[in-house]
């Protein structure tokens, strides 16, 4: 193992986030996100599908779902039989996971709210416990050890998605006026990628274009992008004043809109 070239892509993986403000950020898009989980569950659907076709999963395997958000990807994984474990920071993510457990008559999905970083596998015995470990869109994986520890609780496989690239019409227009140039903009799967490539593991990688739209009301939108910043970075009062002039002159009739697209990375392997 070349421990120069994998020392660089564990410090490409490596992000300060403030989880503090992280859980009330999430808890403030719950709802905007259960709505939106709603019209990817059929996406969700088919790729457990595809895991069961190929051999990853069966109806018997153990699943953990690692920022399980409103519960897309834990309820396609109990529909087939598996037992998830579903965690999230974010108690109003759980909340609406718990709800549609309950619709579909879901008991196999154990909810637990708490930070990946905190956990203790020993504690909770889930060292090598887990057929398929899964962190989809999530920011609970943001450094080596809370890579590793994905890894460490998986006796089968895992698998992590996150945006390789992005644009945000009103945040990146944010992050250029208060950003902190000191922080290095992070690709999370071409880092996790190299890092099972030179340990010898090899990883699929697939792609897929996203887009869509979020209109906000003004106040929600100052609150949600200052909280969006101080996970990352402090800011001061000044900088919280920069984000509400901005804001303020692209509001129309009191509300915003934010139009995204992105290209997501998908990565699968075995531990």
């Amino acid at each position: 193992m070349n421990e120069e070239k994998i020392e660089y892509w564990i410090n490409q993986l490596n992000q300060e986030l403030d989880m503090e403000t992280c859980e009330s950020f999430w808890d403030d898009r719950a709802n905007e996100f259960n709505q939106r989980a709603e019209k990817r569950q059929e996406k969700a659907d088919q790729m457990v599908e595809e895991l069961i076709q190929k051999g990853i999963i069966s109806s018997q395997s153990r699943v953990l779902d690692i920022g399980c958000g409103p519960g897309t990807h834990s309820i396609a994984f109990a529909k087939k039989g598996c037992q998830v474990t579903a965690m999230d920071i974010s108690s109003n993510m759980l909340k609406h996971l718990k709800e549609k457990a309950e619709d579909l008559s879901l008991p196999s999905i154990t909810l637990m709210k708490g930070n990946w970083e905190e956990v203790d596998l020993k504690q909770y015995g889930w060292n090598r416990y887990f057929d398929l470990v899964i962190a989809s869109m999530s920011p609970a994986i943001h450094n080596w050890d809370t890579f590793d520890k994905m890894m460490t609780a998986s006796k089968g496989y895992c698998y992590a998605s996150a945006f390789i690239k992005r644009k945000d019409t009103l945040g990146d227009e944010i992050q250029k006026q208060v950003g902190d140039k000191k922080i290095p903009p992070t690709n999370k799967i071409e880092s996790m990628q190299n890092i099972l490539r030179i340990q010898g593991i090899h990883s699929e990688l697939n792609l897929h274009h996203r887009e869509w739209e979020m209109k906000m009301p003004i106040e929600e939108a100052v609150q949600h992008y200052i909280k969006k910043t101080q996970i990352k970075q402090e800011i001061s009062s000044i900088t919280k004043k920069e984000i509400r002039t901005f804001l303020e002159n692209q509001q129309q009739d009191g509300f915003v809109l934010e139009k995204t697209e992105a290209t997501v990375g998908e990565i699968l392997w075995k531990v």
